[in-house]
């Protein structure tokens, strides 16, 4: 059984078709109620070089709509969309490094997709348009019942990761890379889960 999560459907956005991309601070996108964002800081403060901003939400894998109480035998999945614009936006390459990070508010449960090696999801940057979407799909199983109820607590976090090699290794591993000076993470909805069956191991017994 998959416990660790995936990150899949990486595209541009539509309106990148039409190179009529809305700027951060207007794109409807992050004006959902449901949908939690927070602005990508670079390590220089003008936003004619740079602006961004990243935003995120939750749903139940084959549901529109928003999930906060999830059953831990469902799928679940979180939809994520960045947009960034500036001069520096046109110039730049390399990759979002991706993670998703969950913890128990009360208790010592807690997850960090994707597991193991390599530390975070890569997604590519595409000079011509600074606005992406994808989805990362947490699998059933992958999180524990809440006990009593005690919420958890999910942060995405982004950083970028320049094609620049500093040590040698897999070239897929983003610890081989300069990154660099871009940053984000997005608080997410606390997430209540809760088991409505048995277990697949207690089903066994």
């Amino acid at each position: 059984m998959a416990t660790d999560a995936t990150l899949s459907n990486i595209k541009n956005c539509p309106e990148c078709k039409t190179k009529n991309v809305p700027k951060p601070s207007v794109d409807p996108w992050f004006e959902s109620k449901y949908r939690r964002s927070a602005e990508l800081v670079a390590d220089f403060a003008d936003e004619h070089l740079f602006t961004g901003r990243v935003g995120a939400w939750i749903h139940e894998t084959g549901s529109t709509a928003p999930a906060t109480v999830i059953d831990v035998d469902d799928e679940w999945q979180v939809e994520v969309h960045i947009n960034t614009a500036g001069f520096l936006t046109h110039m730049w390459c390399g990759w979002w490094c991706v993670r998703l990070c969950c913890e128990c508010i009360c208790g010592d449960m807690h997850h960090r997709f994707p597991k193991g090696d390599p530390c975070c999801w890569l997604v590519p940057i595409d000079p011509c348009c600074g606005c992406r979407d994808f989805t990362i799909t947490v699998p059933a199983y992958a999180m524990q019942e809440s006990v009593c109820g005690d919420p958890c607590k999910c942060w995405l976090i982004i950083t970028h990761i320049t094609p620049c090699k500093i040590k040698e290794g897999d070239d897929k591993d983003p610890r081989n890379y300069r990154p660099g000076a871009i940053a984000g993470s997005v608080e997410l909805p606390n997430l209540t889960f809760y088991s409505a069956a048995e277990s697949p191991a207690e089903e066994e017994e």
